[in-house]
């Protein structure tokens, strides 16, 4: 199986996966954050951003 880049991963998600709280529409041009990990009250995106 091919690894896909974030870029890829991220148009993936927003076409693939149902988020119930986005517009499909706004998800197409703005996908949502993919969360990778978390540790305590922090997580991190797929682009390495960390938030509380």
């Amino acid at each position: 199986m091919k690894r896909l880049s974030v870029d890829e991963l991220k148009r993936a998600n927003a076409r693939h996966l149902w988020h119930p709280m986005a517009s499909p529409h706004a998800s197409q041009h703005a996908p949502p954050d993919i969360i990778v990990r978390g540790d305590g009250s922090w997580i991190w995106d797929v682009d390495g951003h960390r938030l509380v």
